[in-house]
């Protein structure tokens, strides 16, 4: 029950103040994503201001894809756990495509091949589809201030990582032309 209860926790949470949960889980796999791009990458100049520098203005098209699907899996599977109990979450569509569109732009980065272009393209629209989520339930929906303030964060959230995708499209990475997100 001791490693459960943090879960536990969380999803109390979930049902007294709505959106909190999930803002937690955003700042952490972003965390997460960061730590990973910078400590799996020897150009990224080590886990310190330099490092966070690189991560953020210097780094590949493909450490972007693999820290915005680190973000996005979970995501995924909370919006498919809430599809599988009966409820509609359009999230189990919109983090799929990312997660695709990702996987596409690592696969053409790795194989060199021609279809890099269209497969940041797709990375683009899957996160704006993801931003474009976020903002719908503003016009459906009465919610809970706690659960605005959440959606508020995911739309911009999801808008910037859409922009800085697509700025790291032109930058190369001379020194792992074949990074994978996994060592």
């Amino acid at each position: 029950m001791i490693v459960l209860s943090p879960i536990y926790s969380l999803i109390t949470l979930e049902m007294t103040v709505p959106g909190i949960p999930a803002l937690i889980l955003l700042m952490v796999t972003s965390a997460l994503s960061i730590v990973h791009g910078i400590v799996s990458n020897p150009s990224s100049g080590g886990l310190n201001c330099a490092g966070i520098n690189w991560f953020f203005t210097k780094s590949p098209k493909t450490v972007r894809a693999v820290a915005t699907a680190i973000v996005a899996l979970p995501f995924w599977i909370w919006a498919a756990n809430k599809v599988a109990k009966g409820a509609m979450d359009l999230g189990v569509i919109s983090f799929l495509l990312v997660l695709i569109s990702s996987s596409g732009v690592v696969y053409s980065s790795n194989s060199n091949n021609p279809s890099s272009l269209t497969s940041s393209i797709l990375l683009l629209i899957s996160n704006a589809c993801v931003s474009i989520n976020y903002a719908l339930p503003f016009f459906l929906y009465d919610i809970p201030l706690s659960f605005q303030v959440y959606l508020a964060i995911g739309v911009v959230y999801w808008a910037v990582v859409c922009f800085w995708n697509w700025k790291g499209r032109t930058i190369s990475f001379s020194s792992h032309a074949n990074y994978s997100g996994v060592d």
